[in-house]
């Protein structure tokens, strides 16, 4: 495929849960010869790309160069990388600033303010304020639905002024240089100049998605947006599923309409939870 024939136009496919969406990607990857480098691939996750380097090998039979595969982890890490001098934040590292700015403001009952006993609710609280950061959760309205966050009841009810904590967290993150997940993502998705990461690649493609966080939107909707030649070459893939009529309507106003995929579930599922790490791999070692 040749740049001259790319469409103008982001280029939409939805796909059923049984598709095969490496064949769908094939065809709409740019290539010189065997050379397949100015294409950026983003899948949900890193497993796929295995299977579309080998599809690509394949059709080949010779040596030749692979398309950017990332996931979407990958894909913000690696334009956070380019747009932002921060450092990685450790989990325990998060702990720790969690647990100081908690003692500081003197938020904690006397059950909670050895290290001990904070650690493993402090695993839930960081885990609660990543997910609310990620879908763009403001202080001010956390205030209104502080009872309704998935943290524990009994350590709910002694941590107090959740929202302040919320707010300061992410400040000192970022007076230290330090990165969060969460955070990345909102970086990148309110940065301006993400387009000229993005412009030595004719062919870019997000595939195997049917929802998206609240970042993750904004980012979408900034790169179809300021695209200079109107999304020329930028493809989306998606999975017909839950959650996919919200995604298009954010994304491309009215323009789509898609009939929501739910597969009939055949096994029997269930859900457990444990406050840490090590009680999740306890309660699975006894299911096994």
């Amino acid at each position: 495929m040749s740049p001259e024939q790319l469409l103008s136009t982001p280029d939409v496919m939805f796909l059923e849960p049984d598709e095969d969406i490496i064949e769908k990607i094939y065809p709409l990857l740019w290539r010189n010869g065997g050379d397949y480098s100015e294409n950026l691939v983003v899948f949900p996750n890193r497993r796929p790309s295995f299977y579309l380097r080998k599809l690509i090998a394949e059709r080949q039979k010779r040596a030749f160069l692979p398309p950017v595969i990332y996931s979407i982890d990958e894909f913000i890490n690696w334009l956070f990388k380019r747009l932002f001098d921060f450092r990685d934040c450790e989990r325990i590292d998060a702990l720790s600033i969690l647990y100081r700015l908690c003692l500081k403001g003197d938020r904690l009952a006397p059950s909670f303010r050895s290290l001990d006993s904070f650690y493993p609710f402090g695993l839930r609280l960081f885990r609660a304020l990543e997910e609310l950061y990620i879908e763009g959760v403001t202080p001010e309205r956390l205030k209104d639905v502080e009872t309704l966050i998935d943290i524990p009841e009994k350590s709910g009810a002694e941590l107090r002024f959740l929202s302040d904590i919320y707010g300061e967290f992410y400040e000192e993150l970022i007076r230290k240089g330090l990165s969060t997940r969460s955070l990345r993502y909102r970086k990148v998705s309110e940065a301006e100049d993400i387009l000229s990461h993005l412009r030595p690649f004719k062919s870019i493609i997000f595939a195997g998605f049917y929802a998206f966080t609240e970042s993750e939107k904004w980012l979408m909707r900034r790169i179809i947006d300021r695209s200079e030649d109107g999304g020329r070459g930028l493809y989306f893939l998606f999975y017909k599923g839950e959650g996919l009529r919200e995604t298009l309507k954010v994304l491309f106003g009215d323009t789509f309409e898609v009939e929501e995929s739910k597969p009939a579930l055949s096994a029997n599922i269930r859900i457990y939870s444990a406050p840490d790490l090590h009680g999740e791999v306890k309660r699975a070692g006894n299911l096994i």
